[in-house]
C-alpha cells in the first residue's frame, strides 16, 4: 500500500519514514502503525466476544468441578510374576492424600476377577455389595492376586458415585485397570452409594448399599463384578 506525499505528490510506500522524492517526513507511517496496535488489542478482544456470543450455551467446566483421575505411585508392566507393591503402595498413597484432603472423596478402583468355581468362597469375604459389584477385603484382594486365585480385570469400565442426599451422580470416564478417582466438593456428603459398572454389563440403575461418607478417608474398591 502507498500514500501520496503531501509535499510533492508522490507515491510513498505506507511504511517508508520520508518521501523517496523529496525526503518530507510521511505522516501515513505514524497513522498505520497506531492503527496496527489498536488492532493487536481489538482482534483478540473481538474474537472472545464472538466465542462468548456462539458459545453461550456451554458451561463452563473447572478443573477444580470436574471429577478428576490422579495418577498412581508407579505403574506396573506386567503382574503376572505375583509382585502387587506397586498395588500395595497405590493403596497407602491415597490414604494419605484423602487424610490430607478431607473435601475431597478419593476411591482407588481395583477391577478383579477370579474363577466361577470361587464365587461362594469370595461371597462369604465380600465386605460390602456397591452397584453390580462386591466388594472385596483389602488384604484379601492382595493375597488372591499374589496366589493368582484373583487376578485385575483387562476389560473396560465405568465408576460412579451418587449422593445420599441430592441423588447427584458423579461419573468417571470409561477406564481399564487400577485407576484412583478423586472428586471436590463432597463436605455435605453424609451417605452415598458407589456403582461399578464393566463394559456391556450391570445395569445403570443398580447402586448397592449406602456408605457412610467419613472424611479423610481413601475408598479401596476392591470391585468383582456380580452378576
Amino acid at each position: 500500500m502507498k500514500s501520496q506525499c503531501h509535499w510533492c505528490d508522490a507515491l510513498v510506500p505506507l511504511m517508508a519514514r520520508t518521501c523517496p522524492e523529496c525526503g518530507a517526513v510521511n505522516p501515513a507511517r505514524r497513522t498505520a502503525l497506531v492503527a496496527i496496535a489498536i488492532a493487536a488489542v481489538l482482534i483478540p478482544a473481538i474474537a472472545i466476544a464472538i466465542y462468548a456470543a456462539t458459545r453461550w450455551d456451554q458451561p463452563l467446566i473447572t478443573a477444580a468441578d470436574r471429577p478428576a483421575e490422579q495418577a498412581l505411585p508407579s505403574q506396573p508392566v506386567t503382574a503376572s510374576d505375583g509382585n502387587f507393591d506397586w498395588l500395595a503402595a497405590a493403596m497407602k498413597s491415597c490414604d494419605e492424600k484423602a487424610a490430607r484432603e478431607p473435601n475431597m472423596l478419593h476411591a482407588l478402583v481395583i477391577p478383579l476377577i477370579f474363577d466361577s468355581k470361587d464365587i461362594e468362597q469370595w461371597r462369604k469375604l465380600a465386605l460390602n455389595r456397591i452397584g453390580n459389584a462386591m466388594v472385596l477385603p483389602g488384604d484379601e484382594m492382595l493375597n488372591g492376586l499374589r496366589r493368582k486365585t484373583l487376578s485385575i480385570a483387562p476389560e473396560e469400565y465405568t465408576f460412579s458415585v451418587r449422593d445420599g442426599k441430592t441423588q447427584t451422580v458423579r461419573k468417571w470416564a470409561r477406564s481399564t485397570g487400577v485407576k484412583w478417582f478423586s472428586a471436590p466438593g463432597v463436605e455435605d456428603f453424609t451417605s452415598f452409594t458407589m456403582q461399578y459398572r464393566p463394559r456391556d454389563k450391570g445395569r445403570d440403575d443398580n447402586w448397592g448399599n449406602p456408605i457412610v461418607h467419613q472424611k479423610g478417608n481413601c475408598y479401596w474398591v476392591n470391585a468383582t463384578f456380580e452378576e
